[in-house]
């Protein structure tokens, strides 16, 4: 989906009750992308057993204020990608809007219940990429019982509310996680590979509420690298 139906009879969501299913993606863009435009509001969207390769991205949502709105209830399962440019799976709230002057400050980005399930990467440039900002975090997702392998692992920066549950994150190089102001995060069952140097890096004041749950993180050179300016609290369940 690229630029989402505007309008709607008031207080509905401009696009509504959507099935995208049994399709192959090549060479685009993106293989499922939600925006730039979401300030109609979008819910219930259903994504299944797709094919992307050799997309630039895999799953895409992008907004900015001035044009965000409400996202929600998206089901996202049986997606298989190969050889994906830059990020797997990405939300991004800064995306480029053109003249900022004209645009109605309170239309912001909102996610909710974005459910992710069944996710087979096979290449990526990164595994996962979250950009929100301090007034618009990116939040309202989960992600269950995946396995990603990219060059590097996951990212997010001003994030409040990712779950992640039995996935495997498969980097070459470089921190399994790596969180920025980030709050309310659930890491369960999470596999890596041999040798992994860092499994949590952190930084920023904001962070906190980091949940480690059924991960034995002692096999880890650095289970945690956090900045001077974390909380000591920040992290719970680490072994």
């Amino acid at each position: 989906m690229h630029e989402i139906v505007r309008g709607g009879k008031e207080g509905e969501p401009g696009l509504e009750n959507v099935v995208i299913e049994d399709n192959i993606v090549n060479h685009a863009h993106g293989g499922f992308v939600v925006g730039s435009n979401t300030d109609g509001g979008m819910k219930n969207i259903y994504v299944h057993n797709n094919v992307f390769s050799g997309t630039d991205t895999g799953l895409r949502f992008k907004s900015a204020t001035g044009i965000g709105g409400l996202v929600q209830d998206i089901w996202i399962d049986g997606i298989t990608m190969k050889n994906i440019a830059t990020d797997a799976i990405t939300f991004d709230v800064t995306y480029p809007t053109g003249n900022n002057s004209k645009l109605d400050t309170s239309k912001v980005p909102q996610f909710q219940n974005i459910h992710l399930n069944h996710i087979v990467v096979d290449g990526a440039q990164k595994a996962v990429a979250i950009k929100g900002t301090e007034g618009v975090p990116v939040g309202g997702v989960d992600i269950q019982n995946s396995v990603i392998q990219a060059d590097t692992g996951f990212t997010a920066q001003y994030a409040s509310g990712i779950r992640m549950t039995n996935v495997s994150i498969m980097p070459k190089a470089g921190p399994l996680f790596t969180l920025h102001n980030s709050d309310h995060v659930s890491l369960d069952t999470i596999l890596y590979p041999a040798g992994t140097d860092t499994f949590l890096k952190l930084d920023g004041e904001k962070t906190q509420n980091i949940q480690i749950k059924n991960i034995d993180t002692s096999l880890v050179a650095h289970p945690i690298d956090a900045g001077n300016e974390v909380p000591n609290d920040a992290v719970n369940g680490a072994t």
